[in-house]
């Protein structure tokens, strides 16, 4: 059985005070993919060759309105045989005061008596902004992920905020960690143009269950530093250990369980053979 549900988490909220300047878009590059493949023998056919199975979809946005994209591939060759899911999501939009996106990815295989297979799901979400003047902003951010220790790796995460393009011009400290809570930073973007890129993948490969599930945004405005409010941290890093909402620690309960689902088919398939 293949598992499509599953999410690693990755959350940014904002809040922000005072006025806001106008944000204007130059470029934006938002989309999802989501790819399988799976090989085996069908069973009860009467073909001995072996049969492979790809499948893929992917969605990008047009323009500079909301965008929705919403993809999954599965491969199947037949009952006891190979098989292989992905899927991928992404709600984002970009307003003059600010952006965010949400949504998924994940990838799951199983070699049944026979394979292999392989299955990615990808979210890439880059835009090009232009500040016309000096502008306070926070950002905050919280990444979980589920994978397989034997895999390490299958779940990736990139998160960078440029002035035009180049490393050397960070301007927080580039995010690559798939385990982060409620990091947050503020400070103040000079006038020009800057570049935010976040970039997710889980792939799967060795009968495993991977995923990442994230939600962020970025606005203009100042922390909010009173009781229960987003405790600011250093421009070009920082981050705020506070544990996650409710919501956030039942969904990394669930991924728990089907990390050892994924485990208990490996041991089932082992004594099979």
């Amino acid at each position: 059985m293949i598992v499509l549900a599953g999410m690693a988490v990755l959350t940014i909220g904002v809040e922000a005070r005072g006025s806001a300047v106008p944000i204007s878009y130059t470029a934006q590059d938002r989309s999802v993919s989501a790819s399988s493949s799976a090989t085996g023998f069908p069973r009860g056919g009467t073909n001995p060759a072996p049969v492979t199975n790809q499948q893929s979809e992917s969605q990008q946005a047009s323009g500079d309105g909301d965008f929705s994209g919403n993809v999954a591939a599965q491969s199947s060759v037949g009952p006891q045989s190979a098989g292989a899911s992905s899927s991928a999501v992404q709600q984002s939009s970009l307003d003059d005061t600010g952006f965010s996106a949400s949504g998924s990815v994940t990838a799951d295989s199983v070699f049944g008596t026979d394979g292999p297979a392989n299955s990615s799901g990808s979210s890439i979400f880059q835009i090009t902004f232009n500040v016309a003047q000096a502008e306070a902003y926070v950002f905050t951010a919280n990444l979980t992920s589920i994978t397989d220790p034997g895999e390490p790796g299958a779940t990736t995460a990139s998160i960078t905020l440029t002035k035009a393009k180049g490393a050397k011009n960070n301007i927080i400290t580039p995010i690559t960690s798939v385990s982060l809570s409620n990091y947050t930073v503020d400070g103040t973007l000079k006038p020009g143009n800057y570049t935010f890129t976040l970039d997710t993948q889980a792939t799967s490969n060795d009968e495993n269950f991977d995923s990442v599930n994230y939600s962020i945004s970025l606005v203009d405005g100042s922390a909010d530093t009173s009781a229960g409010g987003l405790a600011p941290a250093p421009v070009g890093g920082g981050s705020s250990a506070v544990p996650l909402p409710s919501s956030g620690l039942n969904a990394a309960a669930m991924l728990s369980v089907l990390g050892i689902a994924g485990l208990a088919r490996r041991w089932i398939r082992a004594s099979m053979l």
